[in-house]
């Protein structure tokens, strides 16, 4: 019963699995266990089949077979055939001979793994196995190459590959072209008859890619040259508020981002707030230079003058000699809460100053914190607007917390 299957450009003629247990002559005197491989014929040409023989000798049964790695084929399960000696003419008793047969997929020199055998509760393993195979008469060797996409943005990320063909020789080595003038080089994988290289884009224009070289013990071969196109990279700028309620008095933050680009030519300009804010100062600033596209962020502090609906104006920013306008935003800034309002259940706002007596210039550290009762179920407390009394007669500069919440003992 034999049936065509192909795996891999690897075919396999289906004819008995090799996980039963064959029983030659049991009367007939054992030989030391044995177990070896070849193949028939030792070399080949492209499309031609090679058959494989692995011939155990000296065992009763064979409880297992596990084949070695075949030529794009990986480990297969099946034989052509299983002949067993003392019941089929022309086997030497106590002998078993599984053939298998695969059609290498490209010229070179291939090695068939080494297989292992388990019969009568005893594990043998085979040599490796080395086949030849030469290309077709006519036909030339030749190196293949290609980009994936051939059209990408400066920033992004494009894979060029290249693989050779009727090689003789797997002892082949690969030369990457010379991109450094448009382009990055990543990482780099690929087998014994092909490359890929991953590159990022980073100058706009169309490029040539030089010929892909490969060499060998047979001689150079390159590959024709490639085009690919890079686009300018896509900015985008856009402004948010970060803040809950906003009440007289109390501070927000507003971001800037940028996409597609991890520096700005000059200082982004801030819009005029008028008589309902002013500016603090420059929070926090922060480049993702390894994101695809890269990305950059501005924090910016106001402080909130008047009740009322109000429009923070376009921020102009001016990147790769592009000026960029945000949208503007709107906002609502309400009156400060009266300090009847109850607060939240399981809340509670704590201020303490760290000395009370201070020389002059002596600074004098002053801690504000809402204290979360967590045994409340009120969830975690999620801050707004703080509106700050005055500090007449004091210069003030404001320290970031950092660290996790502590523990706080009421």
């Amino acid at each position: 019963m034999n049936r065509n299957r192909l795996i891999d450009g690897t075919r396999f003629l289906v004819a008995a699995t090799l996980f039963g247990v064959f029983v030659p002559d049991a009367t007939a005197q054992l030989r030391n266990p044995s177990a070896r491989a070849y193949v028939d014929p030792p070399v080949v040409t492209v499309g031609e089949p090679v058959r494989l023989v692995v011939e155990v000798t000296g065992v009763r049964t064979i409880e297992r077979v596990i084949p070695g790695r075949m030529p794009s084929a990986g480990s297969a399960g099946f034989a052509v055939a299983v002949r067993a000696g003392g019941s089929e003419e022309g086997v030497v008793a106590n002998t078993f001979m599984l053939t298998y047969e695969f059609v290498p997929p490209n010229a070179g020199s291939f090695q068939v793994g080494a297989f292992q055998i388990t019969a009568d509760g005893r594990t043998m393993d085979t040599e490796p196995v080395a086949v030849r195979v030469n290309p077709r008469d006519g036909s030339e060797v030749a190196v293949r190459a290609w980009v994936t996409p051939a059209r990408v943005r400066a920033g992004e990320d494009f894979d060029l590959s290249a693989e050779i063909v009727s090689s003789p020789s797997t002892q082949l080595r690969f030369i990457a072209p010379d991109v450094f003038d448009f382009a990055e080089q990543g990482s780099v994988s690929g087998s014994e008859t092909s490359r890929e290289w991953r590159l990022r884009a980073v100058v706009p224009g169309e490029f040539v890619i030089p010929p892909v070289r490969v060499t060998g013990p047979e001689g150079t071969y390159e590959s024709e040259p490639l085009t690919v196109v890079i686009d300018p990279p896509v900015f985008e700028a856009q402004t948010t508020v970060e803040a809950g309620s906003i009440w007289v008095g109390g501070e927000f933050v507003v971001r800037l981002d940028v996409i597609g680009a991890a520096e700005l030519d000059e200082e982004p300009v801030l819009p005029e707030t008028g008589i309902f804010a002013e500016f603090v100062g420059l929070v926090d600033s922060s480049s993702l230079v390894g994101n695809v596209p890269p990305e950059m962020d501005r924090d910016y502090r106001f402080r909130a003058l008047q009740a009322g609906r109000f429009e923070i104006g376009p921020v102009r920013v001016t990147v790769a000699g592009r000026t960029l306008v945000t949208d503007p935003i709107a906002i609502i800034v309400d009156e400060v809460p009266t300090p009847e309002e109850e607060p939240p259940s399981g809340l509670l706002l704590v201020g303490s100053a760290a000395k009370t007596r201070a020389y002059v210039n002596e600074p004098v550290v002053v801690t504000y914190a809402i204290a979360y009762d967590r045994m409340a179920d009120a969830g975690w407390p999620s801050p707004g607007t703080a509106s700050w009394p005055s500090f007449d007669g004091f210069g003030m500069l404001d320290l970031s917390a950092w660290g996790g919440p502590p523990e706080l003992v009421v």
